[in-house]
């Protein structure tokens, strides 16, 4: 814990102070004894012939009354070498009084009718810290000389009498810095995809000019139960949300809630964002091909089912190629890894609370996925073909095939197959596709990512869809009655 005690001694006057008076000779001891009576006899002399003398004697006796805080007021999380607190007020009966330092020591002067309340109470306030209230000890008395009556001093026999009242406090008294705790329930059940909750101390709150940062600032908690609730000094405080450092997803710092006052009183933070976490099935897109009947269609949907667990430890991703037929219901089990249109998912990254980002081929295409979770809790995909970077198809091809090896051999093998011209044909055309459909798309749905070719909701794993066609032409997945 930081704090300061008020008064301040200097370290360096001591040392400084008992070399002086191991330097000092018998004879220099008595020529310093000799000087000093001499000036006492001079003043004793004034103040005999001076017909004011006895109105000095009386105004020395003039009662006072005041506390002394002789072992001094440790002030929790007060910054070292700075200045004595300008607010720090002392409260007796109703009446504030400033603190002030007085030969090394900590004072304040007390209204006389304290002296009419034994036992009287008084309170240390400053803003930021809480009320310190203490009981006063029994009162003692001071005298102006502790010396003894000779004929030198005749005039001031009568001042030994007390012209002060004091109350000690001699233990070291301790003012607390005001704190609030960030309470569990701001985790949601279901838990969030950030593991910590960092809280940067930005200023005071306006009713609190002299109180500073903590001193491990910003305070890093952990977002689990028993340990967010760290005490908080009051303050202006910026929320950013971050990451425990996985090295498969990386989860970037999000500035969650900014210039939020923690008071004394209320902290009011809400609830953390919910974790992305569960499993979804959508539908990417769809191939329609005449049957020999005529006017009769059959229909190639390929459907995308998303599985990550909490804190994106691992976020798995599957396309396949399904025969259906409308109003016919599909359900998440229906997806099998063995038959995955998708290459490896790479490059995944939570950008903010709502949006997750990756990167994996789709059949034999680069794209950039974007999943996106809007006010309702809806969660869309969205995937943004990728130009090829490189004029070289020849090797082009052989890196997608690669991604696609392992996780996707059924579109491996078919990739595999197509010459460099095959494959260049197919890239050109789909890529022109694409850019139809992005304008398409925006131009259907305004809040769609920039230059996306396929949109599509997703549904939890555990609702039955029906595949059926829009009015405007689209094939989707509605809840199924």
């Amino acid at each position: 814990m930081n704090a300061v005690v008020f008064p301040c001694e200097s370290p360096e006057s001591a040392p400084a102070h008992d070399h002086a008076r191991r330097a000092e000779t018998p004879a220099r001891h008595a020529r310093r004894t000799l000087a000093f009576g001499l000036w006492w006899l001079s003043l004793a002399v004034l103040l005999a012939s001076s017909p004011a003398t006895h109105g000095a004697a009386s105004s020395l006796a003039s009662p006072t009354c005041r506390v002394v805080f002789a072992g001094g007021l440790e002030i929790e999380q007060w910054p070292a070498k700075t200045d004595f607190p300008k607010s720090l007020r002392l409260i007796c009966q109703e009446k504030e009084i400033p603190l002030t330092t007085d030969h090394n020591q900590l004072v304040a002067s007390l209204p006389l009718d304290a002296l009419d309340h034994p036992g009287a109470e008084i309170e240390v306030r400053l803003p930021g810290w809480q009320t310190l209230k203490l009981t006063l000890p029994p009162a003692q008395d001071e005298k102006p000389f502790d010396t003894q009556v000779t004929p030198f001093l005749p005039g001031l026999a009568e001042p030994r009498t007390a012209t002060a009242t004091v109350f000690v406090l001699k233990e070291r008294q301790h003012l607390k810095r005001h704190s609030v705790s960030i309470p569990s329930t701001i985790i949601p059940e279901d838990g969030t995809d950030y593991a910590y909750l960092e809280a940067k101390w930005v200023r005071p709150i306006s009713t609190e000019p002299e109180a500073a940062p903590p001193p491990a600032n910003p305070i890093v908690l952990p977002i689990a139960k028993g340990q967010i609730d760290r005490p908080l000094p009051t303050g202006i405080y910026d929320f950013t949300l971050r990451g425990a450092g996985s090295e498969k997803v990386e989860i970037r710092p999000h500035l969650w809630k900014a210039e939020v006052p923690v008071t004394a009183q209320t902290l009011d933070l809400g609830r953390l964002p919910s974790s992305l976490a569960g499993e979804y099935l959508g539908l990417v897109l769809v191939f329609q091909k005449k049957s020999e009947q005529e006017n009769a269609v059959s229909q190639t949907g390929y459907f995308f089912t998303l599985a990550a667990i909490p804190k994106l430890a691992s976020v798995k991703a599957v396309v396949n190629a399904l025969r259906v037929k409308s109003g016919e219901v599909v359900s998440f089990s229906s997806i099998e890894a063995e038959k995955d249109n998708l290459g490896v998912l790479e490059n995944v990254k939570l950008v903010n609370p709502v949006t997750l980002e990756f990167d994996a081929v789709l059949m034999a295409f680069d794209y950039h996925w974007t999943l996106k979770v809007d006010e309702r809790g809806t969660r869309f995909m969205y995937g943004n073909l990728v130009e090829l970077k490189s004029s070289d198809f020849e090797r082009e091809k052989l890196r997608l095939e690669e991604k696609l090896r392992e996780k996707a051999p059924g579109a491996y093998s078919r990739l595999h197959a197509w010459a460099t011209d095959k494959y260049r044909e197919e890239y050109e055309g789909y890529l022109n596709e694409a850019k139809e459909n992005a304008q398409t798309l925006k131009e259907t749905y305004p809040l769609a990512v920039e230059g996306c070719s396929i949109y599509f909701a997703l549904h939890p794993a555990n609702e039955k869809v029906s595949f059926v066609r829009l009015k405007n032409g689209i094939w989707d997945l509605q809840k199924a009655k």
